[in-house]
């Protein structure tokens, strides 16, 4: 029955007059809930390319409790369950978690009681109730916003009344499980009322929200930029004037920064009208639209294009009655309304617009087929032109799950369990990246594809892996004396292996080690050496013990960060510099004996062709150490024996003035 039912609200839908300009994908109309009458207030794009949706419903005259549902990504209900509770509660935001599990944000209050509170309900991704945490707040009637941080953590903006009964904006961060870490206030007047909060790219924080002064004509936009830390950077005001008041619908901030208010401005007869401002990055003021004055339009959610300008959604509303119907408006970058939207459909209505992960939005909202009976309302917007296909592993082909597909737009999808991705492209030219923690990146740039149609593009990308050699280093050095070693990364991997190198610690505390080069990259199946150069400046310190540690930081998994532990013994220099030497030597190895790795130091009184080689117990040639032609003084040669095996060793220096030879010993 409930089947019949949603098809025959489709095929009404169909049948609806509309201003049809603006394209769009699918509609759906929602089934009802058990008789009940709710209103979707909030949505989310999932990484599946599905939704969340969040509402309220209506259970008794005085009640409402939570609705939750998630949709597939054509807009078929995958789940829906209620979560009711005594008291009053309006759910205004959904959000998708880190591990993919939901948070549901709203405002609870009880007629009995005057406090109000913020709630944060965890779902899991099949809709099982987690967890419920609360946060007390003063005199809270109206919804509020929030958005996630990089760090998984959410940043909730809401006002609160103060010791004077006036205003203040206040921002409160809560980890992924509610917990508060910190508020924050904002007063810009007398009533300072906090709407909407998202974070930017690098880092920092938009707050919006809008002052009232309590006189006629005393209503003004509200933006702040502020720090990670909610410490203002710069704040900007745009007064409107309206005799009525007004408030901040929407928040959004395209990926050149640009930012996107709306507000909706309450007039006679509660005939509204809206307003969309544009600002830049830097809070320059670039337009504003008031073409929707005295017009009975509410803007109530925004959504950037990739052209400069935004998708606006809401709805027209009639008379005092309330009864509307749902519209969408297309700005272009210049504040100009292009294509349009609108059905006559009495007692309908958009309370948002979502951006979807695959690309494009959903608009959402309620639908009527019996006055003051709501059901759920969804338009998916975007482009008909789809890129789709499959990542594999390059080595043996097999599928890989949970791969991000980013297109140039913006737009970026998950792979699936079996590798596949669909994403909607907005442009007929694209780069697309292919990219995760534990591949290579693959970016393939300027894939054309065809208008209107689906494009395959199958990808095939390496795992990087990481080895290194030798496990430590430990070494004999003198002062004021340069002395290098070296450090072999492997990658025996199937993909490109990206890394840096940094000095993490070092005692004594002054610049004696150095690392190079600081980055690169090793194909697969290659090595890469670091060079570590160390000058023990007696100026500086006169220990004789050295440590540091030099980080690698790569991309490879499980292990992206390495650290090489080096040691260090420091001697006073016992040569003088070359033009002191007047003896050909060859001094004893230090250490010695020695687990891997030793130094070895000769002298030349004279230039000339010098070679070193090194011999095992019974006599036999091992390899070659040195042979070349050597400026005069003192040199050191870096011995390192980690793939030889225990055992007596000497080693043999000649040239055609001097041979020597030294015993050395390799325990491990």
């Amino acid at each position: 029955m409930r089947q019949l039912l949603s098809t025959i609200l489709a095929l009404t839908w169909l049948t609806l007059p509309a201003v049809a300009q603006i394209d769009t994908i699918w509609t759906r109309v929602l089934p009802d809930y058990g008789g009940n009458t709710y209103d979707l207030t909030g949505a989310v794009g999932l990484a599946d390319g599905g939704f969340a949706l969040c509402a309220y419903i209506q259970q008794f005259e005085t009640n409402q409790d939570n609705l939750v549902m998630r949709t597939d990504s054509e807009g078929e209900i995958v789940w829906i369950h209620d979560f009711r509770e005594l008291q009053v509660e309006s759910p205004w935001a959904i959000l998708e978690a880190n591990d993919g599990s939901l948070r549901i944000f709203g405002t609870q209050y009880s007629f009995d009681l005057p406090l109000t509170y913020i709630y944060m309900l965890a779902l899991s991704s099949n809709g099982d109730s987690l967890w419920t945490s609360y946060i007390a707040a003063s005199d809270l009637n109206h919804d509020c916003g929030v958005t996630k941080l990089s760090d998984g953590s959410f940043i909730i903006v809401a006002d609160t009344t103060d010791a004077e009964y006036n205003k203040d904006a206040m921002l409160i961060k809560v980890d992924s499980n509610g917990n508060p870490l910190w508020r924050r206030y904002y007063d810009y007047g007398e009533y300072t009322y906090g709407r909407k909060v998202i974070e930017s790219a690098d880092g920092t924080l938009l707050l919006a929200g809008d002052i009232a002064s309590g006189a006629i004509g005393g209503f003004s936009t509200l933006l702040v930029r502020l720090d990670a830390q909610g410490n203002v950077l710069w704040d900007e005001t745009y007064e409107i004037g309206n005799a009525f008041g007004g408030v901040i619908t929407a928040l959004e901030e395209n990926r050149n920064g640009d930012i996107f208010l709306s507000a909706v401005l309450p007039g006679i007869w509660w005939w509204p009208s809206s307003i969309v401002l544009k600002y830049n990055a830097q809070g320059e003021f670039q337009w504003s639209d008031q073409s929707n004055t005295e017009t009975g339009i509410e803007l109530l959610g925004i959504a950037p294009d990739a052209g400069g300008g935004c998708l606006a959604a809401g709805r027209f509303v009639f008379d005092f009655t309330g009864f509307s119907t749902p519209v969408l408006y297309d700005y272009g970058s210049d504040g100009i309304i292009g294509d349009t939207w609108q059905n006559g459909m009495q007692d309908w209505g958009f309370s948002g617009i979502s951006a979807a992960s695959s690309g494009g939005q959903l608009a959402f909202g309620y639908a009527s087929f019996t006055l003051g009976y709501h059901i759920g309302f969804l338009v998916r917007m975007g482009e008909p032109t789809i890129v789709n296909g499959r990542v594999t592993h390059i080595e043996d082909s097999a599928p890989l799950a949970g791969i991000r597909v980013e297109l140039s737009s913006g737009a970026f999808i998950q792979t699936d369990e079996n590798g596949y991705y669909s994403l909607a492209a907005s442009e007929d030219t694209v780069s697309i990246l292919v990219s995760d923690a534990c591949i290579a990146p693959l970016l393939v740039e300027n894939i054309v594809l065809n208008e209107g149609e689906v494009n395959t593009h199958n990808f095939q990308v390496g795992i990087p892996e990481y080895l290194r050699e030798p496990s430590s280093l430990n070494l004999a050095i003198r002062y004021d004396i340069a002395e290098t070693a070296t450090v072999t990364l492997r990658n025996p991997g199937t993909g490109e292996l990206t890394y840096t190198a940094d000095v993490l610690s070092i005692l004594p505390a002054y610049n004696w080690l150095s690392v190079s080069p600081t980055q690169g990259a090793i194909p697969a199946g290659q090595t890469a050496q670091l060079t570590l150069t160390i000058l023990a400046d007696s100026e500086q310190s006169t220990t004789a013990d050295f440590f540091a540690t030099v980080r690698v930081r790569n991309h490879s998994c499980p292990d992206s960060i390495d650290d090489i532990p080096i040691a260090a013994i420091a001697l006073n220099t016992d040569t003088q510099p070359n033009e002191s030497v007047t003896e050909y030597a060859l001094h004893s190895a230090f250490p010695n004996p020695f687990n891997s790795i030793t130094q070895l130091r000769f002298d030349l009184p004279a230039p000339g062709k010098t070679a070193m080689d090194l011999f095992d117990i019974q006599g036999r040639f091992v390899r070659s150490l040195a042979a070349g032609y050597f400026q005069a003084g003192s040199h050191t040669i870096q011995l390192d024996m980690s793939d030889a095996a225990s055992g007596v060793y000497f080693v043999r220096m000649h040239n055609d003035n001097f041979t020597a030879s030294r015993k050395i010993i390799l325990l491990k």
